[in-house]
């Protein structure tokens, strides 16, 4: 009997760490990008069967599979592979998260309905299939409304409509929800999970809407509210509690990535909630502020059953990280240094390159990790984003 571990796209020097040491057998399935290195022939040593498929965002292969190896459990991290998981643990009848906890974390319309009707804030939204059912919803709401597919992540495929002239242009035969315009500061919440119950959480604000990376090239950037001191932490703590406790649980230890609108104590709003770790980079900076990853935690949790161990009640610091985007145009200059707040930084961009706008909000030519000012978040957001926004000059 073995563990089998989806993995989309991390490099096997990162999963090492993760996985190395286990008592419990594992193999591993790797999508057709993931590298390989020196540091990662011990890993191999000790999986019981890898394979790098050409053809991994297919399911046909997955059953079978299952099936040869005697797979007792399956643990998968990536937004497009929980669902087809959850599938086929009911069709071979393998414990682990259900279809119906699976679909209600992916498909908005389901998880918003749960919520609502345990109470939980949500922004005013429908299913439509007609332009006149995006204008029967804005009589009644107001412009301007999003819309956006029931499963996509990361921003695909969300419209803003500004006002009926627009609307009027949509295409016919639509199919996605629509939700009145919510104008608040957006948060996340990124943590631990299991059998309905939170076990560990950090919220943390976005200096801009996601939606700007895409539609105006804005910088991604985000960073740690202070749990102590910050009373939009635990009250954003304790919506996320209620959000996890209505949504069909996984019964092992399994990360999220909760979005919320805050304005205030009566003012907060469930954006959406993902049943897998938020970015790379958000993993690193959990770890820099309570020493445990959020990868780690998921494998060693839902493969040896290992408990989780609380951190201590408050952050070693307030970080944050941030993804800097290429927008139409010629890059004429780029920042020259680090902000002085940075841990680190990389960069690709390349002055004199003509590029295109992103397409989702990580889409980067830099990325960073830095350390936020624990009395004044927003300032530190602010001078991470004119970082890039001034420091790189297009024609």
């Amino acid at each position: 009997m073995t563990t089998l571990v989806l993995n989309k796209k991390y490099s096997l020097s990162q999963m090492a760490p993760w996985l190395a040491g286990m008592e419990k057998e594992v193999s591993l399935v790797c999508g057709p990008t993931v590298a390989r290195s020196q540091e990662s022939e011990t890993l191999l040593r000790e999986l019981r069967h890898i394979e790098f498929r050409p053809d991994y965002s297919r399911s046909e292969w997955l059953v079978p599979l299952c099936r040869d190896l005697r797979v007792e459990r399956i643990v998968a991290t990536a937004e497009s592979d929980v669902l087809r998981a959850a599938y086929v643990r009911q069709l071979l009848d393998i414990p682990g998260q259900s279809v119906a906890s699976a679909i209600a974390y992916r498909d908005k319309y389901i998880m918003k309905s749960i919520a609502a009707a345990n109470g939980i804030p949500v922004a005013p939204m429908a299913l439509v299939r007609t332009v006149a059912d995006v204008e029967r919803f804005a009589e009644i709401h107001g412009f301007p409304v999003l819309l956006k597919p029931r499963a996509a992540a990361a921003c695909q495929g969300m419209t803003i409509v500004q006002d009926l002239a627009e609307a009027r242009l949509l295409p016919s035969g639509l199919d996605n929800i629509i939700e009145a315009w919510m104008d608040l500061p957006l948060f996340h919440v990124d943590g631990l999970m299991r059998e309905g119950v939170v076990l560990h959480c950090s919220p943390s604000r976005y200096a801009l809407p996601n939606l700007e990376s895409t539609t105006k090239a804005q910088p991604c950037v985000s960073a740690m509210l202070d749990p102590i001191t910050d009373p939009r932490a635990a009250l954003l703590r304790r919506w996320t509690a209620e959000v996890v406790r209505a949504l069909p649980a996984s019964p092992h230890t399994t990360a999220f990535h909760a979005e919320f609108f805050c304005g205030g104590d009566d003012d907060v709003y469930l954006c959406e909630i993902a049943c897998r770790p938020g970015n790379p980079v958000l993993a690193e900076v959990q770890e820099r502020a309570y020493g445990y990853h959020l990868h780690r935690e998921v494998y060693r949790g839902q493969i040896a059953d290992e408990e989780f161990a609380l951190p201590p009640a408050g952050p070693a610091g307030l970080f944050g990280w941030a993804f800097f985007p290429p927008r139409d145009g010629v890059l004429v200059k780029a920042p020259e240094s680090p902000h002085p707040d940075m841990l680190w930084v990389t960069s690709t961009a390349s002055v004199g390159e003509r590029y295109k706008n992103p397409v989702a909000p990580l889409d980067h030519l830099a990325k960073a990790v830095f350390r936020a000012d624990r009395n004044a978040v927003e300032s530190s957001l602010d001078a991470i984003v004119e970082w890039w926004t001034e420091g790189a000059t297009w024609s």
